[in-house]
């Protein structure tokens, strides 16, 4: 592979209703390589000033949410760079954030992801065109958020053939901890649909199987439902075999039918704040459960 320059990565930055976040966040990358910003759904007119004035932004607007993993796959799909950095709209970027990932896809082969953000693993992380085919597009059945990127930490240890890897959530995905999320309250989102479907497609095991992975240290699951197929990017997929990574437009193919009645039953106030309340009380630090 020739040497990778900032005109080989795209930013992609996905929002919803957070303008003054997302002004800090590009104000921090604004030595990047080329950005796109995915507005997902929700009200685009605060967002319509400031970014009048970044005429370097491609500006994507999304009419309804199509979801985290839709918005990753968006980003993708609407870059023109191999590598494309998938990112929040709530992080601090170090001044060489970029610098040290080009030297890390120097190196040599790039992995699966790198992770670039600390604390949280997918807050910012780059993705490699390249790997899609083989690794696969992220599951639109997330609806919403939470639990996306645990499907994905353990989809990579799949895809590299690592199994009983206690201390995977340590090592996996590589990290260059350049990019920083601010501590804030804990969000008032919809996790409940996510949730779900996780533990639908992850068994949770009392102890390890030849198949089984670690998604923490003293949690254990293995795969019970296969990877779905999402028949709009396909082509797109045997496109990155050939080493075509040009962008295209972008058609989102629909969650599972009970994935989207869940999703848009719980999809209120009343669910929302019910599940803050109840996690406030029974898990106040975030512990990942069932």
């Amino acid at each position: 592979m020739a040497q990778v320059t900032a005109d080989d990565i795209t930013l992609s930055i996905t929002t919803l209703n957070r303008p003054v976040q997302l002004q800090k966040t590009l104000q921090g990358a604004k030595q990047g390589p080329s950005t796109q910003v995915i507005i997902n759904g929700g009200d685009a007119s605060p967002y319509t000033d400031y970014l009048k004035a970044s005429p370097d932004l491609r500006l994507i607007v999304n009419r309804k949410n199509l979801g985290v993993t839709g918005s990753w796959n968006q980003g993708i799909v609407m870059s023109n760079t191999r590598f494309v950095v998938l990112s929040g709209d709530d992080l601090r970027f170090d001044s060489a954030w970029l610098q040290s990932l080009i030297e890390r896809l120097n190196q040599g082969p790039a992995p699966t992801t790198i992770s670039l953000s600390e604390p949280t693993r997918y807050s910012a992380f780059c993705i490699d065109k390249s790997t899609i085919p083989e690794m696969g597009w992220f599951d639109h059945n997330f609806s919403r958020v939470y639990y996306e990127d645990e499907d994905w930490f353990l989809r990579t240890q799949e895809h590299l053939g690592i199994n009983n890897m206690r201390d995977a959530f340590s090592r996996l995905p590589e990290r260059l901890d350049v990019v920083h999320r601010r501590p804030h309250a804990m969000a008032s989102w919809n996790s409940i649909p996510n949730r779900l479907y996780f533990w639908r497609k992850w068994q949770r095991l009392a102890e390890e199987s030849t198949d089984s992975f670690y998604l923490r240290p003293d949690i254990i699951v293995r795969r019970q439902r296969s990877e779905p197929v999402w028949p709009s990017l396909d082509a797109l997929a045997h496109r990155y075999r050939l080493d075509d990574f040009s962008a295209s437009e972008f058609t989102f193919d629909q969650p599972a039918l009970v994935t989207r009645f869940l999703t848009l039953a719980t999809s209120n106030r009343l669910f929302i704040n019910l599940r803050k309340k109840i996690q406030a009380r029974t898990n106040p630090e975030g512990v990942l459960r069932w």
